[in-house]
């Protein structure tokens, strides 16, 4: 059905009067629903070593789900779950065996893997798996839901060796279209057709045709069908690549989309057996005001209506900006993509080797199209009859000058650290009569973004909690059923594409902005669209303002109504109402109409004493709502300096230092696009007494926040005791080693004895008198070299008197000196007398003049250093 005409205008009303990037930049979705409130709602499926849940098929004639996994394939029905088949389909142990001597990974590689599952005819499935890194395939019975073990055939070309590697395949009439890798080593991307009546087809293994191209998805679109130039139908592939055409980014990525014709044979010398209606250009998706380009294609989205023309395709797209990584999706046109493919041609000149626009004359018939009712009025039946120069032409000339822009020439949504990866649409009618186009998105964390087209912007409905930091493999969606199908790494979930009876009142049902959901009066309940024809419902889908005037404008069926209706809380606000009966004529008694839904939470009864700050928790009914508080029936202001607090960490009022004027009742209301709602009520008594802290009563979804907190702060309090303990021992241990190096290296005074004794000296025997060599016993510069243990000896038996001083000098020093605690008390010690040139006789009796000389050299002459650093010079 075609858009309502009022609903498109005011679209195009508000996007004129410069909708800034707040409708499409990191929006906020309305609700937030963790797996935990899913579990009436949602379905599972898991089994003990299955996991992989990669390629999902329904088949709508006969309510079946049929899911390939790694080494496994199911059937179940789509409405229950319920398991109706299952085939077990594992790589041999040689297979496997092999892949692991290429090289591959026994845990996560060498299985197989299915990656093409899809109705080949009424009784037949036909499956594709890796098969541990030699691809086969085979045919599965619908009936019986066996595998056709005995023709089990080489999947080369239409499944990829590697897992991990994109892949994208379509049955048509019994013609498989592919594009994957054609190689173990995954370097020959290839576009393949085979299986059918046609010669099999492919693409040229040249760089500017496929180079390294990652395939995410296909199309198969009817163009013959009601076309005036008996055009031929087409099949397109989205995938991504390294781009040829950019010299200065050698490894820039960007997005592409290709198409071949159904009809294509080949050429006849030129191209045999090869696509001569391969053509491909960039698929752009970017806000060139916020300098955001988005390449990395990472999944697209067919969504096909009655016609093929209003045929629409989502890209989901992934970016980094900065440090921050970013997600997208941009919607496209057929349209849009037919008129880049009917546009001018890239070409690669030679001599400034570098791709520009070709601008010579285009051959005809035009290289690369289809063959139409002009080809055949000329003459050209078949692409085996074009001359070779068109093809030589197309076969040097695959790329488009032109890109695809998306629709509203930038993307339709942009959010900030998540990680889009699957993505599936469908189409509602809204009780207004216009077309709404519902997303769904699937992140690589496991959540669902559910989201509503609104023309040139998006309104994020809500997001669900799927699995638990698993990223989504899969997403289908039903639309006879109206469920959506994901998978995971290690389950299957089943979910309606809506949960109307979560909205408790008709604000939120109709602030929800749901197409799939309407508020019944008739039942007080929210309800879905469909299966509630006969009742009175409220929708509003195109703005959340509720308000209007008592006008009607007619009886017809669905006609929009303007009646003044009792506003849940806390006044009376007028709402949008839609009559589907014909039979209402008037508007009904407001107040009748919503009383049954008009309820108020219970207040709690609060006591606390004087002097401590109180907590007053408030759970908003929305993301998009803020609190709204109310004292005494008086508004209170969100900031009241001294008194009140708003802590929106919490979501609660603090009551800083409560009085007995803090007394009195307390309500929080949940305001939402002018709306309000009742969520909270407290009635608060402050009695006297000593002045205590009491404890914050924070909502109990926050508890896990102070739990955090709590083992937080023990964490740092212990890792902080640990440090000062560590610093403690060190501190220790180099105080030890400071008091070790000083003892070693402490100087002791000289101990000079009171009553200095003289050693014994001992008479000398006639023999030793001959082993006296005054020669040994002097330097060469004349000094005196005292051995110990090797002094001469004394005729007599008393010890020498020592000789008088010399004039002017300091008198003669003890005999002995007693060296203990010194550098090495067990050491040698040499004691240099500078006599300089001086007569080595006696001193007794020196002349005045040698006493002078003596004494000027010894103050000139410097100590001679230490040759042996274990003795000591003095």
């Amino acid at each position: 059905m075609a858009p309502h005409w009022a609903v498109w205008l005011l679209a195009a009303g508000l996007w004129g009067l410069g909708i800034g990037a707040e409708v499409w930049w990191n929006l906020v979705p309305r609700k937030t629903v963790f797996s935990g409130e899913l579990a009436t709602v949602v379905r599972r499926f898991s089994q003990t070593g299955i996991q992989d849940f990669l390629t999902l098929t329904l088949t709508e004639q006969t309510g079946l789900l049929y899911v390939g996994a790694r080494e496994a394939l199911f059937a179940f029905s789509m409405e229950a779950l319920e398991l109706q088949g299952a085939i077990s389909w594992e790589a041999p142990v040689e297979k496997k065996t092999e892949c692991m001597q290429k090289g591959k990974n026994n845990q996560t590689e060498c299985f197989n893997f299915i990656r093409f599952l899809q109705p080949y005819n009424a009784s037949h499935l036909y499956v594709c798996g890796t098969y541990a890194f030699q691809p086969k395939c085979t045919y599965i019975d619908m009936l019986t839901f066996t595998l056709e073990r005995g023709q089990i055939e080489d999947g080369r070309g239409k499944c990829p060796y590697d897992p991990a590697k994109g892949h994208t395949g379509l049955l048509v009439d019994g013609e498989l279209y592919s594009a994957t890798l054609n190689n173990f080593l995954g370097t020959e991307p290839i576009i393949l057709r085979n299986m059918g009546p046609h010669h099999p087809m492919k693409t040229e293994y040249l760089a500017f045709w496929l180079n390294e191209p990652h395939f995410v998805g296909s199309a198969y679109i009817p163009e013959s069908v009601g076309s005036f130039t008996g055009d031929d139908d087409k099949v397109y592939f989205f995938f991504r690549e390294r781009a040829v055409e950019y010299d200065c980014y050698a490894e820039q990525v960007v997005a592409r989309v290709a198409r071949v014709c159904k009809g294509d044979m080949g050429g006849a010398r030129t191209l045999q057996k090869k696509w001569t209606t391969f053509l491909k250009a960039r698929l752009a998706c970017s806000a060139p005001d916020w300098q955001l380009y988005f390449n990395q294609l990472q999944a697209m989205h067919t969504l096909q209506d009655t016609s093929w023309h209003n045929t629409t395709f989502f890209g989901v797209f992934k970016a980094q900006w900065g440090d921050m990584y970013l997600s997208a999706v941009c919607e496209y046109q057929l349209e849009e993509i037919q008129r880049v493919f009917e546009g001018p041609y890239k070409e690669y000149h030679e001599e400034a080797q570098k791709w520009d626009r070709y601008t010579d004359p285009v051959p005809s018939p035009r290289p690369g199209s289809c063959i139409n009712n002009w080809h055949r009025h000329h003459g050209y039946t078949s692409s085996l009859e074009l001359p070779d120069n068109i093809l030589n032409f197309v076969k040097k000339h695959p790329l488009l000058e032109e890109q695809v822009r998306p629709r509203w020439s930038r993307p339709l949504l942009v959010k900030k650290g998540t990680n889009f990866t699957h993505l599936v649409a469908d189409r509602v009618t809204g009780l207004d009569g216009a077309t709404y186009t519902v997303l769904f998105i699937g992140t690589g964390d496991g959540w669902l973004l559910k989201a509503v087209s609104l023309g040139p912007w998006v309104h994020l409905i809500e997001e669900l909690q799927l699995f638990d930091q698993e990223p989504m493999r899969s997403l289908v969606l039903s639309q006879s059923k109206k469920l959506l199908f994901a998978g995971s790494r290690s389950q299957l979930v089943q979910l309606p594409l809506a949960n109307c009876m979560k909205y408790r009142s008709c604000a939120d049902c109709v602030l929800a902005r749901d197409p799939y959901c309407a508020w019944s009066v008739n039942t007080s309940r929210c309800v879905a669209v469909g299966g509630h024809s006969g009742s009175l419902l409220i929708q509003h889908v195109m703005i959340s303002d509720t308000s209007g005037v008592c006008n009607l404008r007619g009886s017809k069926k669905g006609e929009l109504l303007y009646c003044p209706c009792i506003e849940l809380c806390p006044g009376l606000e007028p709402e949008f109402l839609f009559s589907s009966s014909p039979a209402l004529v008037s508007c009904p008694n407001p107040h009748s109409l919503f009383s049954a839904t008009t309820v108020r939470p219970t207040p709690k009864n609060i006591t606390v004493v004087a002097g401590t700050d109180l907590v007053l928790p408030c759970h908003l009914s929305s993301n998009l709502a803020r609190a709204h508080w109310t004292f005494g029936g008086r508004d209170l202001p969100a900031e009241h300096p001294g008194s009140f607090l708003y802590d929106a960490r919490l979501q609660a009022l603090v009551v800083m230092a409560a009085q007995p004027r803090h007394a009195g009742a307390y309500h929080c209301f949940s305001e939402e696009q002018g709306e309000r709602l009742a969520a909270e009520g407290y009635l608060v008594a402050v009695v006297a007494g000593p002045s205590v802290t009491l404890e914050a009563r924070a909502p109990l979804e926050n508890l896990g926040l102070v739990w955090l907190a709590v083992v937080a702060l023990g964490a740092v309090c212990l890792v902080l005791l640990l440090l000062v303990l560590s610093l403690r021992r060190r501190l220790r241990e180099e105080l030890e080693k400071g008091a070790k190096a000083a003892e070693r290296t402490l100087v002791y005074p000289l101990e000079l004895p009171k009553e200095p004794t003289s050693p014994p000296f001992r008479p000398c025997p006639e023999p030793d008198e001959k082993l006296w060599d005054p020669v040994g016993y002097y330097y060469s510069d004349g000094s005196l070299k005292i051995v110990p243990g090797h002094a001469r000896c004394q005729p007599g038996g008393g010890p020498p008197s020592p000789p008088p001083g010399i004039p002017g000098q300091p008198l003669p020093s003890p005999t002995r000196l007693h060296l203990g605690g010194g550098r090495n008390s067990n050491a040698n010690g040499y004691v240099r007398l500078q006599l300089g040139g001086e007569d080595r006789g006696g001193l007794g009796h020196p002349l005045p003049e040698l006493a002078d000389e003596l004494r000027r050299k010894l103050q000139q002459r410097q100590t001679l250093p230490d040759s042996n650093p274990e003795e000591s010079s003095v």
